[in-house]
């Protein structure tokens, strides 16, 4: 009996010995596969930034400097982004992956603004004889917003001419 004993152990120590390896392996392999992410060079795992509006704004890893290394090879060529339309001013998620490797996955936060001012211009000079009643049509005057577009109508002339 104490041979079919001893059979146990070493059976019991050979199944804890495997375990241990297949534990190891996995996460050598994980680790080995893990797809690192960093923006301007730094490691991240999550990104919050803010980007000012522009017609057809389109969120790149080029536009964010989004890089990727997997086992210490660059493979940011792999990066794909899933659709986007940036439309409006408020925040959006936006997720990047690797196609190739189901596990690499980054999400940037994207804050939407519009802090450029809207564009005046016009005739820069008008002649006014005394008398004559001001009439703002000849200075045609225009505003634009790269975000709210013509903005024109909302010209208003506030001028008192003595």
């Amino acid at each position: 009996m104490e041979r079919k004993h001893k059979k146990s152990i070493i059976y019991i120590l050979l199944a804890l010995i495997s375990a241990l390896l297949i534990g190891f392996g996995y996460a050598y392999y994980r680790h080995a596969t893990t797809i690192f992410f960093a923006i301007d060079g730094e490691q991240v795992t999550s990104h919050h930034m803010t980007m000012e509006y522009e017609d057809n704004l389109r969120i790149t890893p080029e536009t964010i400097q989004l890089t990727a290394t997997r086992n210490n090879k660059d493979v940011t060529n792999l990066i794909k982004v899933k659709k986007h339309n940036l439309t409006e001013l408020k925040t959006y998620d936006i997720d990047f992956y690797i196609e190739e490797w189901d596990l690499a996955l980054i999400t940037i936060r994207v804050k939407v603004v519009d802090n450029t001012a809207p564009t005046i211009s016009g005739e820069s000079k008008y002649t006014l004889t005394k008398g004559d009643a001001f009439d703002e049509s000849k200075l045609n005057l225009t505003a634009s917003d790269i975000f709210d577009g013509n903005l024109t109508d909302k010209i208003v002339c506030n001028t008192k001419i003595d």
